[in-house]
C-alpha cells in the first residue's frame, strides 16, 4: 500500500483501523507457539501427601507484630493452614540459610554471591531452549 498511496500519519491510521475491524481480527494469524498438551497432575492418594506452600508478605502488622502469612494447602482435599509469621521470622530465617548452605555445597566458585548461580539451576530445570526463548523475548522488549 505504501507504493500507491501516502499521507501523514499514515502507518498509525491503518493500525487503528486494523485494530477496529472485526474480518482483520477473525482472519488475523496467530504469533504465538502452541501451548502445548495439557498434563493432567498427579492425584494424590492421601491427605496432606502433597501439599504447596506459599508466603503472603508485606501485610500490616497485628497487635502481636505479625506481617506474613505462610499459606500451606493439602493438594487433596484442599484444607488449607493459614499461619501467622514475622516477615523477619526466625524460621524463614533459618530457611534461607539452609537454602544458602546447600547452595554453596553445589557450587565451588560463588564469586560475587550464589544470586549468580540460579540461572544454571533454572536451565536444568526448564530446560535452555525456553530460557533462550525467554530472555531473547526479553531483549526484544527493551
Amino acid at each position: 500500500m505504501k507504493k500507491l498511496y501516502w499521507w501523514p500519519n499514515m502507518k498509525a491510521d491503518i493500525a487503528t483501523y486494523v485494530s477496529k475491524c472485526l474480518t482483520c481480527a477473525k482472519v488475523k494469524a496467530e504469533h504465538q507457539k502452541p501451548s502445548g498438551l495439557l498434563v493432567q497432575p498427579e492425584i494424590p492418594e492421601w491427605k496432606w501427601d502433597n501439599i504447596t506452600m506459599d508466603i503472603v508478605t508485606k501485610l500490616p502488622k497485628s497487635s502481636q507484630g505479625y506481617d506474613t502469612i505462610w499459606v500451606i494447602v493439602d493438594r487433596l482435599t484442599k484444607s488449607a493452614i493459614f499461619t501467622p509469621i514475622r516477615e523477619t521470622d526466625p524460621m524463614s530465617e533459618r530457611t534461607i540459610q539452609t537454602l544458602e548452605d546447600m547452595l554453596r555445597a553445589c557450587a565451588i566458585d560463588f564469586g560475587k554471591g550464589w544470586v549468580n548461580h540460579l540461572p544454571f539451576g533454572e536451565a536444568q530445570i526448564l530446560g535452555p531452549e525456553l530460557i533462550q526463548e525467554t530472555t531473547e523475548k526479553i531483549i526484544q522488549i527493551k
